[in-house]
């Protein structure tokens, strides 16, 4: 009787879960990176799979390469318990080492530039638990440092890429600072631009037979009848060059569309009949 009623507060508990699941929201956004999925609940509480602690002893005898720590040859009682109390909470988890091939105590390494020994940070009691389904991290954080054997606890790392395209002059100072100066990578970092938004370039063109090699491609309209070249063609080449294509120049805006228009009115109502969305 005892057993059934254990397996029927299991399966509540499961269904609870389930159910608290299908209302989290993924946590997401531009060149977001995470070491798990994030989530999130109505109240802004945050969720994942994932925690990161670091024992301040040795925790357990694990051999080289080894992995996933049996929860039975946890060297120290109390922590036992406090697992114990965490699957109660949060049902299933594995313990696994962040640092495979660490050693406890493996604290001195040779310096490869001056050839002394040096201390380096012992990374052999670094350790993560992966829960079967997501949890409340700061709940768990927090119960973990209660124990006096915790150095630190964290939820999964999020990071952001900081997109920096590949072109020969953004490397260049010369050209580079006035991208530093606007925070140009920041802005990548939410948006690179899209073909559905056209710049109109109303300005003087001319002296060239032939588009730039930087913005083939970029150019769905213009009334330049193969007169290239000038001004225009450096202004449009600032808003809208091919970017991140390891040639030439970077623009602000990598994959907008163009359109080109000699310099005087009738350009404008031009640019403005064929869909210029910017002029």
């Amino acid at each position: 009787m005892k057993r059934i009623f254990k397996i029927k507060i299991l399966m509540l508990a499961i269904l609870m879960n389930s159910l608290l699941f299908g209302q989290l929201i993924p946590i997401t956004g531009p060149n977001m990176m995470s070491e798990a999925p994030v989530y999130e609940d109505a109240n802004g509480t945050m969720y994942s799979t994932l925690v990161t602690f670091k024992f301040k002893y040795k925790m357990v005898n694990l051999d080289s390469g080894q992995i996933y720590v049996d929860k039975n040859k946890i060297l120290y009682p109390a922590f036992k318990q406090l697992l114990n109390s965490l699957k109660n909470q949060y049902y299933n988890f594995a313990i696994s080492k962040t640092f495979t091939d660490a050693q406890w105590a493996d604290t001195l390494a040779i310096n490869k530039r001056t050839n002394e020994m040096v201390k380096v940070n012992d990374l052999s009691q670094i350790y993560r638990i992966i829960f079967d389904s997501p949890v409340p991290t700061e709940q768990v954080v927090n119960i973990l440092k209660t124990s006096a054997n915790i150095e630190y606890a964290e939820g999964p790392i999020i990071a952001y890429e900081t997109i920096s395209p590949n072109d020969p002059w953004y490397s260049d100072n010369n050209y580079r600072w006035s991208f530093d100066v606007i925070n140009a990578e920041g802005a990548w970092d939410i948006t690179t631009g899209s073909p559905l938004i056209g710049i109109g370039m109303d300005d003087l063109f001319g002296g060239v037979p032939q588009l730039h090699e930087d913005l083939v491609g970029k150019v769905v309209w213009d009334n330049l009848n193969g007169n290239y070249g000038n001004h225009g063609i450096i202004t449009a080449g600032v808003a809208g060059a091919a970017t991140n294509n390891n040639m030439d120049i970077a623009s602000l805006g990598w994959n907008v569309n163009l359109l080109l228009a000699y310099w005087d009115v009738n350009g404008i109502y031009e640019l403005v009949r064929y869909g210029a969305d910017i002029i």
